[in-house]
């Protein structure tokens, strides 16, 4: 009955028999075990079960009712400084079950016997429990007792439980901050910083790509003056008793200093005709890379990101200002603009037509057309409606003049768009010239770079012509606010030739001056001059970088009258008073000169001048003597115009023109508004008779 019993409460042990029989010589632990049966799972029934199981193995006393000391976990046991303790501790094998215990002796730091009052503890077990805080051995010595309050049976013997605390473990430092990754430029100083917490010294070592850095031993490492060598993965080590624990990486990355882009080529501006192709080329350098986008008067071009634009089958909507910007991580640079003007493909048109001459036998003749339109150009040029074999440049010259050559010239200029035929020029042979227009002189106010235009035509071969711009020489004749200092360019069309600012004072200069009686200018004076060996039409052009009166004047100044001027012309502003347009002319040589002479300004407004005289009026003057004036020109005078090569005036137009004969000397031409009005306006003086 018993051994049912004890079956029933301890099936769930799973005892082998050979221990239940040792279990039934102990009632008293028995009724124990049934008591804490529900309870198994605490500790004291972790503990009990250690206990049978030493019982097992014949670890108890042999003797029956021998008392024995258990410990969950067994004494001696360890525990260590810091680190959380636990002991349960019961006296078992005595005649009865211990209800109190006498606990004395070194108590470890930090543990304590839960319940333990004094020395007594009134419990079956005693739960020894705690954190160490002291390393060292401690013993306690326990007495156990059958009845509460150290009563009844018991008192001996004396057990001893010892504790061994071991000193805490020390831990690896741990990274409170870690070395940060960071980009730097060349030649910048650059701090990594680091932090670690732990027990005891703790001294680190940094280390670049894996191998340590010598003398870096702090917990920052400062590099001065980096180089593209510096950088690398840097990490640094902080030891300590513990251990060593390395921190986290951090990249230096050490760039070159960034150069913003500079233009070494930039794009230039081009005049194309409609349908061609552009390429537009920029070059840039600057720290790499250097990227490029196009616009066009402001607006980016789509696409165009490389540094040459090429335009196909540009049209005038194409025309307009072009610019790159070239853009690194310093920044974005313009180019400078680049205009491009598409002009439409067009037929020829004639700007210059061949002039009417008259030349003495055995003299050349040059005869040239000037065009605009879509190029190229062929040339044919004809003599009475018959092609001239050979005659096919801008240009047709007969370099010894005969009587045959007399007759109509016109030149037929031919293009991929049309064909356009000049006006008639109509070569007169005669075998002598007896006179000659031989100086034209314009005085006249210009403003500060107001441009003075004069024409003239030298016919019948080359010859030296002398050419002045005076300003400062013209005080010497009271003249009140002349021009400091004019310039002056020759042009043929639109190509300069030749140009002085200040004359110099050179003996070649002062001989011409002599030689054609002009007056002599100061040496030193900024006064403008040039002799130089025309054949055909040019163009002197005089300006100022201040205002001022100034006087250009153009000399024959060759021999003879076979080779002579044909024509003169100055295109200037008029205004009123003494800031009309005066022109003056010399004939030379034994006979009068018939000559057209006109004031052009209504017809100037179809050329694209702006700003037009409207009704000009010409004076021609002997001395002080009026010889000639007009005020609107005849009708009549239109067959003359096309004999001597002058450009066509508008029906009906208040321009000025008159034909007369003047004797050998000296004249002064007047053109001035007839209503008082001013404007731009042309004064011209052609030969009609050689």
């Amino acid at each position: 009955m018993i051994f049912a019993l004890l079956w029933s409460r301890l099936r769930w042990l799973y005892l082998p028999a050979s221990l239940l029989s040792v279990l039934l010589q102990r009632a008293p632990l028995v009724r124990v075990l049934a008591t804490a049966e529900s309870s198994l799972g605490s500790p004291l029934g972790a503990l009990l079960r250690s206990a049978f199981t030493v019982a097992a193995v014949g670890g108890y006393h042999a003797l029956a009712g021998a008392t024995q000391l258990s410990t969950n976990p067994t004494s001696p046991a360890t525990a260590t400084v810091g680190k959380s303790f636990s002991m349960v501790f019961a006296v078992i094998g005595a005649p009865a079950t211990a209800a109190s215990y006498e606990v004395r002796g070194t108590m470890p730091p930090g543990l304590s016997v839960l319940g333990l009052s004094g020395d007594l503890l009134n419990a079956s077990s005693g739960t020894l429990t705690g954190t160490p805080t002291t390393a060292g051995s401690f013993a306690l010595l326990v007495r156990a007792w059958n009845n509460t309050n150290k009563r009844g049976d018991g008192g001996n013997p004396t057990f001893t439980i010892t504790i061994n605390v071991q000193p805490a473990a020390v831990a690896a430092p741990v990274f409170t901050t870690h070395p940060a990754s960071t980009s730097v430029p060349v030649g910048a100083a650059v701090t990594l910083t680091a932090a670690a917490t732990g027990e005891g010294t703790i001294t680190y070592q940094w280390s670049k790509d894996g191998a340590n850095l010598p003398g870096a031993t702090s917990a920052s490492l400062s590099l001065t003056s980096v180089t593209t060598a510096s950088a690398g993965s840097y990490r640094v080590a902080a030891t300590n008793a513990g251990g060593t624990t390395q921190s986290n990486i951090a990249l230096l990355t050490v760039v070159e200093p960034v150069v913003p882009p500079v233009f070494t080529v930039q794009p230039a501006g081009q005049t194309v005709t409609a349908g061609a192709t552009v390429t537009l080329t920029a070059t840039a350098t600057g720290t790499p890379p250097v990227t490029y986008q196009w616009f066009k008067d402001g607006v980016s071009i789509s696409g165009a990101t490389s540094p040459t634009l090429t335009l196909t089958n540009v049209t005038a909507a194409s025309s307009g200002s072009y610019r790159v910007v070239a853009t690194n991580a310093g920044g974005g640079t313009q180019s400078n603009p680049a205009t491009l003007t598409v002009n439409s493909a067009t037929a020829p048109v004639i700007v210059t037509e061949p002039l009417s001459q008259v030349v003495v036998i055995g003299a050349s003749l040059t005869l040239t057309v000037d065009v605009t339109g879509t190029g190229p150009f062929t040339y044919q040029w004809r003599k009475a409606g018959v092609a001239l074999g050979g005659a096919t440049q801008a240009s047709f010259t007969l370099s010894s003049v005969q009587t045959s050559d007399a007759g109509d010239y016109s030149v037929s200029i031919t293009n991929a768009f049309g064909t356009v035929v000049s006006r008639t020029a109509t070569l007169g042979v005669t075998p002598t010239v007896t006179s000659a227009i031989t100086n034209v002189a314009v005085r006249t106010t210009l403003a500060a770079n107001q441009i003075l235009i004069v024409g003239f035509n030298v016919a019948g071969g080359s010859k030296p012509m002398l050419l002045r711009a005076v300003g400062p020489g013209l005080a010497a004749f009271g003249v009140p606010g002349t021009m400091p200092d004019p310039e002056m360019a020759l042009f043929q069309d639109s190509t300069q030739l030749e140009s002085n600012n200040n004359w110099g004072g050179g003996s070649t200069l002062t001989t011409a001056f002599a030689s054609v009686g002009a007056f002599g200018l100061p040496g030193n004076s900024f006064d403008a001059a040039l002799l130089s060996t025309v054949a055909g039409g040019r163009t002197a052009q005089v300006k100022g970088s201040a205002a001022g009166n100034v006087l250009v004047e153009a000399y024959d100044a060759g021999s003879g009258t076979a080779i002579r001027l044909t024509n003169v012309s100055a295109r200037n502003r008029v205004g009123t008073g003494g800031d009309i347009l005066i022109a003056g002319i010399s004939i030379s040589g034994s006979t009068p000169k018939t000559v057209l002479i006109r004031a052009v300004g209504p017809t100037l407004a179809s050329f694209g001048v702006p700003g037009v005289l409207t009704d000009p009026k010409l004076e021609v003057f002997s001395g002080s003597t009026k010889v000639a004036e007009n005020d609107t020109w005849s009708a009549t005078l239109a067959a003359t115009f096309g004999k001597v090569g002058a450009f066509g005036l508008a029906d009906g137009s208040k321009d000025a023109a008159i034909v007369m004969s003047l004797a050998p000397g000296g004249y002064t031409v007047q053109v001035s508004g007839a209503d008082g009005g001013t404007g731009e306006a042309i004064v011209e003086v052609y030969e009609v008779q050689p």
